[in-house]
């Protein structure tokens, strides 16, 4: 099956901006510089349109993916490296930055909106 350039493109947009919005977030909190994020007037809106951005590409991905029927082994070793990086990221963060670790971020959502999804 050929891979659908638009999702393709839309995730690529997500992951830029996310790159874009924690460089800022990081050079804030390192004390490089002085700004609201990530609550400040625009940078709230920008971070529900990233995660907005994987929200939706999530969905289509699964649908497109299991479009047949739900592919058992190919759902299960996705949902495994989405795991994976969730706990990767609560960990690390935990382990540099306990007062404010990641305890359910992104990945995590995106993990049980994984497991909330096969029903319908």
């Amino acid at each position: 099956m050929p891979r659908n350039t638009t999702l393709d493109i839309a995730r690529t947009i997500a992951i830029l901006l996310m790159v874009i919005f924690h460089f800022v977030y990081d050079l804030k909190f390192l004390g490089f510089i002085n700004t609201d994020i990530p609550d400040g007037e625009g940078w709230k809106q920008f971070r529900w349109v990233i995660v907005s951005l994987f929200f939706i590409c999530l969905g289509i991905s699964l649908c497109y993916a299991h479009r047949a029927g739900l592919r058992t082994k190919k759902y299960c070793y996705r949902l495994a490296q989405i795991l994976l990086g969730a706990l990767l990221i609560s960990g690390s963060s935990y382990l540099f930055v306990q007062k404010n670790w990641i305890f359910f971020g992104v990945l995590h959502f995106l993990a049980l909106a994984s497991l909330l999804v096969i029903p319908f």
